[in-house]
């Protein structure tokens, strides 16, 4: 169920449209607003959950089943950064010029790891934290 209803304002707006007269109508208050011919504007809006997908007993929440997409995005995201990064690095030669300096390389690659690791263990448990508070399958359904 979508309902939105806007002050005086703005009444000569269609909202029947869901998230396109949701957008219209905050436009028209900002436009109303800039422009002088609104003091204020009203927006109201009720939203609803995502719909269960599936049939009969069956049916299971969308969030559930395909939340852990947006996880997996953001690690890939944190991945491509480090590789870009490194491939930066590498690029500029970083790590022969500090060989030439004296720089031993076990400390340059312990200096990558340690705060990728913190990151990434930071990462994994705020994963895991949201993927059991929201109750994504992937977190609730595996015994470990």
């Amino acid at each position: 169920m979508r309902e939105l209803k806007l002050g005086t304002a703005l009444s000569d707006y269609d909202t029947s449209g869901g998230t396109a007269a949701v957008q219209a109508a905050v436009d028209a208050a900002i436009i109303g607003l800039r422009a002088g011919s609104a003091s204020s504007a009203d927006i109201e809006a009720t939203l609803d959950r995502f719909e269960d997908i599936g049939a009969g007993d069956a049916r299971t929440s969308v969030v559930k089943t395909y939340g852990i997409t947006f996880i997996l995005l953001a690690l890939t995201v944190q991945s491509l950064t480090v590789l870009m990064t490194i491939s930066a690095e590498r690029d500029s030669n970083l790590l022969e010029t500090m060989r030439r300096m004296g720089l031993v390389e076990l400390s340059y690659w312990v200096a990558w790891l340690l705060p990728y690791l913190a990151l990434s263990v930071f990462s994994a448990v705020v994963f895991l934290l949201v993927g059991r508070g929201v109750g994504l399958n992937l977190f609730t359904k595996v015994h470990y």
